[in-house]
């Protein structure tokens, strides 16, 4: 049996194969990953909805439009990985609603409230350019 064991041992390589069912990401430093973060909200009466908030400059006056398919209207943004954002729903352009998704909520220091997702991660990630 030892012939038998040696040979089916040589015919093996030791060179790792890579697992396509994992999670494996771009190699990166952190500082440089972002992770896809899901917004949405249950459609009930609204024509439009925008997602608005601190992910960007400018970002509480021009919003992430959201596309409604069936029952649920919906965006996902690019969040450098740690960061913590604060957003709400611009509704017809006239109405803002916290996300009743999300119990977790910070006021902003003006008299608001903002509906918050604190120190992004995520299982899979990308690279983004370095600046």
């Amino acid at each position: 049996m030892r012939p038998l064991a040696l040979l089916l041992l040589a015919s093996c390589s030791f060179t790792p194969i890579p697992d396509v069912t994992s999670n494996y990401v771009e190699p990166c430093d952190t500082a440089l990953r972002v992770c896809p973060v899901a917004f949405s909200l249950k459609a009930a009466m609204e024509r439009s909805v925008e997602l608005r908030g601190d992910f960007r400059d400018g970002g509480w006056v021009d919003g992430v439009p959201m596309e409604k398919a069936t029952d649920t209207w919906s965006a996902s943004l690019r969040v450098p990985w740690g960061a913590t954002v604060q957003y709400k729903f611009f509704i017809d352009g006239s109405r803002w609603i916290l996300d009743p998704a999300n119990t977790q909520s910070v006021p902003d220091g003006k008299g608001n409230t903002n509906s918050i997702v604190r120190d992004v991660t995520c299982a899979k990630w990308s690279c983004q350019p370095a600046q």
